[in-house]
């Protein structure tokens, strides 16, 4: 219970930022993602056992600078999430985080009134 810092040491949130969040596991712990002065979209953590179990600064997801303010993320297993935004007027800004420990970052054509795609693997 109470109040807690969690942006100690980050860089300073956007008045206007989205917000989005993951619970990893008990073990990984937590995610958020918000938009930083440059709309740039930035990544806290928390996790048992690290940074003396505090809050803390995770780094840049993406450099570029969204089109708006939304936010979305999903955790789909060991150490991969991905976080979804707004990337221009007909495109959707996809990063996602795997086991190799690094951002892999796309985009993905969102065109109105579009069917949707299916993928086949």
């Amino acid at each position: 219970m109470g109040s807690y810092l969690i942006s100690s040491g980050a860089p300073s949130v956007n008045e206007n930022t989205g917000l989005a969040s993951v619970l990893l596991g008990s073990t990984a712990g937590y995610r958020v993602f918000y938009h930083d002065q440059n709309m740039t979209v930035n990544q806290l953590a928390y996790a048992n056992g690290v940074n003396n179990n505090n809050w803390g600064w995770d780094g840049v997801v993406d450099y570029d600078v969204p089109r708006g303010n939304a936010l979305a993320s999903q955790f789909t297993g060991a150490d991969n999430m991905t976080v979804a935004y707004p990337k221009d007027a007909s495109n959707v800004g996809v990063a996602r985080y795997n086991s190799d420990k690094l951002w892999h970052i796309c985009t993905c054509t969102a065109r109105a009134g579009a069917a949707p795609r299916r993928h086949r693997g």
